[in-house]
């Protein structure tokens, strides 16, 4: 019997503790090289990951942070060109219709070069 609670608890902590979370608020810097030096500001930037539920089906995976993040980073200029991200912030987005519906995640920041 007490080996059965301790398996049992031991799946639950297994199970809880794989959870992953897709909101930053005002996150102070993401960064994508090892260069400390300040950066030139580029503006602001938008990165967004969605997915489409169409008749109660989606259609994608969730939307998730790395992909908001890699979309933004695109948006800067290409992959090498963008150094970090300041004061990053996610939201949701997109839409409800009856029938469909699109599901965003929205990273927002500071872009620098």
């Amino acid at each position: 019997m007490k080996k059965n609670i301790v398996f049992i608890i031991g799946l639950l902590f297994i199970f809880s503790s794989c959870a992953s979370y897709n909101y930053a608020q005002k996150v102070k810097t993401i960064s994508f090289d090892n260069d400390v030096t300040t950066g030139k500001a580029i503006g602001p930037i938008r990165g967004e990951d969605c997915t489409w539920v169409i008749l109660g089906m989606q259609f994608g995976d969730n939307p998730t942070i790395e992909k908001a993040v890699t979309n933004a980073r695109k948006q800067g200029g290409g992959l090498e060109s963008l150094r970090y991200i300041n004061n990053a912030t996610t939201s949701n987005d997109g839409f409800n219709a009856v029938l469909f519906e699109k599901r965003c995640l929205v990273l927002t920041g500071v872009g620098y070069k």
